[in-house]
């Protein structure tokens, strides 16, 4: 009665994966560290990880380049104007 039981620990890591997972590949698309995924399962450390994301600079240059493949250079969708040039 006093101590978790198997189904107990077994929920928690279940739960862990399936919080911890989606947020490893989004670091790694975002050129981030992906091993900041694991700060979610502490208390207080999925705030933390949004400020770090929310406020840390971005490797965009496969982004970019790939939008260009798909709509072409033209301002054919919003904040286009906003990408930085090709030179």
């Amino acid at each position: 009665m006093g101590g978790f039981s198997i189904w107990h620990w077994s929920i928690m890591l279940l739960f862990s994966v399936f919080w911890v997972m989606p947020l490893y590949r989004i670091l790694d698309r975002i050129g981030m560290a992906p091993a900041w995924a694991f700060t979610a399962v502490i208390p207080m450390g999925t705030p933390i990880l949004l400020w770090v994301i929310a406020y840390s600079k971005w490797d965009q240059g496969e982004s970019i380049e790939r939008i260009r493949e798909v709509f072409g250079d033209g301002p054919t969708f919003r904040g286009a104007d906003r990408l930085p040039s090709r030179e």
